[in-house]
């Protein structure tokens, strides 16, 4: 049995690369294939922006002449400038259910990191954190994860670990319904939080996308930037988040917080747009797009992408606000349920308003690292 790993050069190296998933998880009732016009756009050096400070390579391991497995390596340059970056990233991780297969990626992998001088590689990112689908689920698996989520074999991070990696930090989902009931004080909390003097909240305004994801950003990048693993937007970065928001975004339930007019915290959430496109493998057109049109009004999930409080305000309670104010909205929009995504392990805070919220913890996703 032979293996070789590849960096990607081909169209027919590429096609692979994209189609390495299928085989992995065609069995899989959970899995629903990502949008492939998505994938190949942030794949697309010319198309990303992540690209303009930051360098990848993509490989695809052939067992026997058979795709089995693929990876990607890179270096942020907008988060590691010099010649020896404090870290390199792998993403993209799919692999058979085979030890010597996911050696031979991660081997690929870490040398060509090396050869960057990384000091340690981190993964996975998809390239960023902020990314569709970063970590390796750990628990979860009998359920559909929600749109630009991640969804992986439970092997995957025990090939990890026999690699050598070893957990650095765990991203939280919490599943959320309509049925639960929100505690008295919370709901009173969150009306301290809307006395303050000159807050009012809006919804976001699509006919200007473009600058509000740029008020968006600055938020972000203002709030979340003492967070682990948090990278900030750049200004091409946002324009791209604008895009893909003005094509995916529900306004009734994207929410700006504001005080006397200035933007103090968003809170950005999601239809769950696996509900239309779980059985589309992968294909907007024609199926994925005629139902976007159609049918989005049926879509009853929903996914709680991102909050970020200005730090000023962040023990004013204006997060609970905006969550309160989140589930006031949706239920009438026809959502039922929900997750609140992406809450790192160490943000205990977070976690603990999840929970009060009535979120119950779901699944769990894993980040890796290992020294160079």
């Amino acid at each position: 049995m032979t293996i070789d790993v590849r960096p990607v050069r081909t169209a027919k190296e590429r096609r692979d690369f994209l189609n390495v998933p299928r085989c992995i998880y065609a069995c899989d009732a959970a899995w629903v294939e990502p949008l492939r016009i998505e994938l190949k756009t942030r794949l697309n050096p010319e198309k990303n922006p992540y690209f303009r400070k930051a360098e990848s390579e993509m490989f695809v391991a052939y067992q026997d002449g058979r795709a089995a497995g693929r990876i990607t390596a890179q270096i942020d340059r907008a988060a590691f400038p010099g010649d020896a970056p404090k870290e390199g990233h792998f993403g993209f991780y799919e692999c058979v259910n085979d030890i010597a297969v996911s050696q031979a990626l991660f081997s690929a992998a870490t040398e060509w990191l090396k050869k960057q001088r990384a000091q340690k590689i981190v993964g996975p990112y998809n390239f960023r954190l902020e990314d569709p689908a970063p970590g390796f689920l750990t628990h979860g698996f009998d359920k559909r994860p929600m749109f630009m989520m991640a969804y992986s074999k439970p092997y995957y991070l025990k090939q990890a670990e026999a690699f050598g990696f070893s957990t650095v930090m765990e991203l939280k989902s919490y599943a959320v319904s309509k049925d639960r009931y929100i505690p008295q004080e919370i709901q009173e909390k969150a009306s301290v939080a809307a006395q303050i003097p000159g807050m009012t909240l809006r919804e976001i305004d699509m006919k200007r996308m473009y600058d509000e994801a740029e008020m968006i950003g600055s938020i972000f990048n203002e709030s979340l930037k003492n967070n682990w693993g948090f990278v900030p937007f750049s200004k091409a970065q946002v324009r791209a988040m604008a895009r893909d928001l003005k094509m995916l975004a529900d306004p009734r339930i994207i929410l700006i917080a504001e005080v006397d007019g200035k933007p103090v915290g968003a809170v950005i959430n999601l239809p769950d747009y696996h509900d239309l496109f779980w059985d589309c493998r992968g294909r907007l057109f024609p199926k994925g797009l005629l139902r976007m049109t159609f049918q989005k009004k049926k879509i009853r999930g929903l996914r709680g992408y991102a909050m970020a409080i200005l730090p000023e305000y962040q023990k004013q309670g204006v997060g609970t606000l905006l969550l309160n104010e989140s589930f006031v909205r949706a239920i009438p929009a026809g959502y039922t349920h929900g997750e609140i995504t992406w809450i790192l392990g160490s943000n205990h805070a977070m976690s603990d308003l999840s929970q009060v919220f009535g979120g119950i913890e779901d699944k769990c996703y894993t980040i890796v690292e290992k020294s160079l």
